[in-house]
């Protein structure tokens, strides 16, 4: 009896082994266009630029982020919120000050990432770091984007940064 399984065994592990290697053989979706947008974001972010960077987002992007009013959607969402982050429609002091904290955003290689004709889904681990009252500070956080494609360009249509940790 212990021949007539041992003949088997091999052969159910074969078996379970084909679905296996064919998920891991077939080839990944190029992430590269995608990133495009995401990392002009970056760029423009961590130079200050105080203008929305162009080719990046659709116009009525929708955005949920860590601040008031915590959701912006419509015609010139994303310039609107792009606006309050970097603290152009606030006080010039304002502004200095997000200057003087030296923000900066590192993005991490996709989590995940699904294309489905002209859309996009991607997770985007990230590093937020900046300096309060002299003392630099950490904020990790997953970045949540949907991409739709326009002509042979990527554009965030809509995105969400959902904090995970912060540390003093």
């Amino acid at each position: 009896m212990f021949l007539r399984k041992a003949r088997f065994g091999p052969i159910v592990l074969a078996t379970l082994s084909v679905p296996a290697a064919l998920a891991q053989s077939s080839p990944a979706p190029d992430s590269r266009p995608l990133l495009v947008p995401a990392r002009a974001f970056a760029d423009a972010f961590n130079s200050h630029s105080l203008a929305l960077p162009k080719g990046v987002f659709l116009e009525d992007a929708a955005i949920i982020d860590g601040f008031s009013p915590f959701r912006w959607s419509g015609a010139g969402s994303a310039g609107h919120w792009y606006s309050l982050l970097m603290g152009v429609d606030e006080t010039p002091a304002e502004h200095a000050k997000r200057l003087a904290a030296k923000q900066h955003f590192e993005l991490g290689e996709p989590r995940f990432m699904q294309i489905e004709k002209d859309g996009a889904y991607l997770v985007i681990p990230g590093v937020l770091t900046w300096v309060e009252n002299g003392i630099a500070k950490k904020q990790t956080g997953q970045w949540v984007l949907a991409e739709k494609r326009i002509g042979d360009s990527w554009l965030i249509s809509a995105h969400a940064w959902a904090i995970t940790g912060e540390t003093p």
